[in-house]
């Protein structure tokens, strides 16, 4: 099983691996915020990788509800539009 752990110096951890049902394709992911205003907070999401990856942007999708400008409550989508990626 593939799995990727990223740790930094902002107390976050983001552990992600791809779901064996979709075949990499939908990755499952949880982030852990360990201090500041969301301490002890997970948020788990999933990852879909297009078929044009990497030249197609990802999508990104929150299970755990998320209160935020840029999350849709209701679907949980991560509007990665305006988000600066670089070039796809």
């Amino acid at each position: 099983m593939a799995s990727i752990v990223f740790q930094d110096t902002l107390n976050l951890s983001v552990f992600i691996q791809y779901s064996w049902k979709y075949n990499l394709i939908v990755w499952d992911g949880v982030i852990i915020i360990r201090a500041g205003l969301y301490k002890n907070a997970k948020l788990k999401f999933y990852l879909e990788l297009p078929r044009g990856f990497p030249k197609s942007k990802p999508e990104l999708y929150f299970v755990s509800k998320v209160y935020h400008p840029l999350v849709n409550y209701e679907t949980g989508h991560l509007d990665m539009k305006v988000c600066s990626f670089g070039e796809y």
